[in-house]
């Protein structure tokens, strides 16, 4: 019984906001519980993410050692090891990010394509900065 009355409850409510939608002119795609689709716009669904071609924290784990190890105006060697060079160069690139900030590091691909190649730069954070490194007063 309470099934029953909970899906008539839906379904009055569903009519009740089509009727709403279409008095002022919305467009609008519904699915209901039986997977009719109402309204005229194309109902979309959530785009499923492909797994991770790697275990969770595998590269992290390959890259840290060696951002770990490099000072400022310095290039490390990252080898790709069992990675694809897409995947390394990216995570290096994030790591490096989070750990230094935007801006304070370059990299590269060796050129041929079995490491990757990181530089950390001195990133500055203010204009007194660069005046007192270039002896401006």
């Amino acid at each position: 019984m309470k099934q029953q009355r909970t899906s008539v409850l839906h379904a009055k409510a569903l009519s009740n906001a089509i009727k709403l939608l279409n008095a002022i002119g919305a467009q609008y795609a519904i699915k209901d519980a039986e997977g009719v689709v109402h309204g005229d716009l194309k109902a979309v669904s959530k785009a499923k993410r492909k797994p991770n071609k790697y275990p969770y924290g595998s590269l992290a784990n390959h890259v840290k050692p060696y951002i770990a190890s490099c000072g400022v105006n310095q290039t490390v060697t990252i080898p790709i090891g069992q990675f694809d060079i897409d995947h390394v160069y990216g995570s290096t690139s994030s790591i490096a990010s989070k750990e230094w900030g935007n801006g304070c590091h370059k990299i590269g691909a060796s050129p041929d394509k079995k490491s990757v190649l990181l530089t950390r730069t001195e990133k500055l954070d203010d204009i007194d900065d660069l005046f007192s490194q270039l002896g401006i007063k």
